[in-house]
């Protein structure tokens, strides 16, 4: 089984437009993930679903101004 990736740098992101994105797994994943992105882009959860072990979002990503 191979190890998730785990990105320690800030890398140059550009959007030229909204990015929309579905993330799916662990709530601690799926934490992770968003604020990783968080540092990068603006976030705005669109959607949620929870079932009993993982978590489904549906997050729009902007371009910081």
């Amino acid at each position: 089984m191979s190890r998730p990736v785990e990105h320690t740098g800030t890398p140059s992101a550009h959007l030229s437009a909204p990015v929309t994105i579905d993330v799916q797994g662990s709530p601690h994943a799926v934490r992770h993930l968003r604020e990783a992105l968080g540092e990068c882009f603006t976030v705005h959860e669109l959607g949620a679903d929870s079932g009993d072990q993982e978590v489904e979002v549906q997050l729009r990503l902007e371009r910081r101004a």
